[in-house]
């Protein structure tokens, strides 16, 4: 154990007698792990989770140093917001509960270092905490409140993995811009923007979402689409909620497409398409229920009232220009797939369909679970959803089409998978 992971160690130790744990003890199988694994995202330059049994919290700082204690402080402040009388998994305090999670017995720290500066560090448990249905044992209030924190020079530019339920707030962004040139001399400027949402100790930790802006003078351009509901924000693990705690994180490199801040005077006269409201429910349905008969589960039913909520967001999504999900307490509760693509309007609920279902070629029937890449493919054809709503909308220019799928119940429940997708 090197100076970081006694001061990772002495922080947690810390952290959980004050909340009536038992000290946790130095394994340096789960330390191997953690420092593999922090290398291979420091090597590709983003914050995720692995696939592992073992409990895991993530973090990224930019900019700085760290010391051990850091990453801890980091994941206890969320603390702050765990409300020790409703006894249960509660969004943005997992890696709190974590930290002082009775149950857990060893830990592991592992830190890299990216090329461009960036710190990483993995934090392994074992046994895994954040049990559903076993909070009240394992979680105990502080006799004294909450440990105070010290207090140190700010970290600028921290990062942790969301659980769930990622509020916006203040922002801190970087940007890497890329010019391809195409061989018949079209060109497409591809700017990345890395937005740092912080919010306390977002999720608290802060959640990391890439969004990437195309301008380009190609004609056709490239559906886009992302799913926060790929582990649903709500979604309650049977046994582990280590897995969520990887999932959750927003696909990287969650596209959307933004032309011009101010349409031309051709642009701003566009006319919306006149397909109406009914063709496009009926498309949207049809096209999922064609999918879900394929994979062997009952059809979806239209709910009005889910639809005129999706479709809201659809219109706040091209208003902005932005493809975000809605928070956990906007959308009730319900799954989400979202996309974006140029034009497309009238065909736009089996455009959007067949984009989440196209995943399909990725996920493994032999090993039923949540994939990162295949998250709008399960919901689609989750069986225990019974309802959806659609909305579209477009952004005033008419360029790009903005599209909002939401379920009920959600899919994309841990451990569920097995019974609720089958290989078509």
């Amino acid at each position: 154990m090197d100076a970081f992971g006694k001061e990772a160690l002495e922080a947690h130790n810390k952290f959980r007698k004050a909340h009536l744990s038992p000290a946790l003890v130095w394994s340096s199988a789960l330390a191997s792990d953690a420092d593999a694994w922090a290398k291979k995202i420091a090597r590709e330059g983003r914050l995720c989770h692995d696939d592992t049994s073992d409990g895991e919290n993530v973090f990224m700082v930019c900019g700085r140093e760290i010391d051990g204690s850091d990453p801890v402080n980091s994941w206890y402040s969320e603390v702050k917001d765990y409300d020790f009388s409703k006894q249960g998994y509660q969004t943005n305090t997992g890696h709190f509960s974590q930290v002082v999670w009775k149950g857990s017995k060893q830990l592991g720290i592992g830190k890299a270092k990216s090329a461009d500066g960036k710190v990483f560090v993995v934090g392994r448990y074992r046994p895994a905490g954040n049990m559903m249905r076993a909070f009240k044992e394992n979680v105990f209030p502080s006799k004294n409140g909450p440990v105070k924190i010290p207090e140190k020079k700010p970290l600028k530019n921290i990062y942790a993995p969301a659980h769930k339920n990622q509020d916006e707030s203040g922002t801190t962004q970087q940007t890497e811009t890329k010019v391809i040139t195409y061989p018949d001399g079209t060109k497409k400027t591809v700017v990345s923007t890395v937005t740092v949402t912080l919010k306390g100790n977002e999720k608290e930790g802060y959640t990391k979402e890439t969004k990437t802006t195309v301008h380009e003078t190609k004609e056709e351009d490239t559906p886009t689409c992302d799913t926060k509901r790929a582990l649903p924000r709500e979604a309650k693990k049977e046994d582990s909620f280590t897995t969520d705690m990887k999932k959750a994180l927003p696909r990287d490199n969650a596209g959307f497409e933004v032309f011009k801040n101010s349409p031309s005077k051709e642009e701003a006269s566009y006319v919306p398409s006149s397909a109406t409201k009914k063709e496009f429910e009926k498309q949207a349905l049809d096209a999922h229920n064609k999918y879900r008969t394929k994979h062997k589960v009952p059809p979806l039913k239209w709910s009005k009232e889910i639809a005129n909520e999706a479709q809201a967001w659809a219109e706040k999504l091209a208003k902005t220009r932005s493809l975000q999900h809605a928070s956990a307490s906007e959308r009730k509760g319900y799954g989400e797939n979202i996309a974006s693509f140029s034009r497309r309007f009238e065909t736009a609920g089996e455009e959007a369909t067949n984009m989440w279902y196209s995943e399909v070629k990725d996920y493994r029937f032999d090993k039923p679970g949540f994939g990162g890449n295949t998250g709008h493919f399960t919901q689609v054809v989750w069986k225990d959803s019974v309802e959806l709503g659609m909305g579209r909308a477009q952004t005033a220019d008419g360029r790009l089409t903005f599209v909002v799928a939401r379920y009920s119940p959600a899919g994309n429940m841990m451990n569920r998978f097995q019974e609720n997708v089958f290989k078509g």
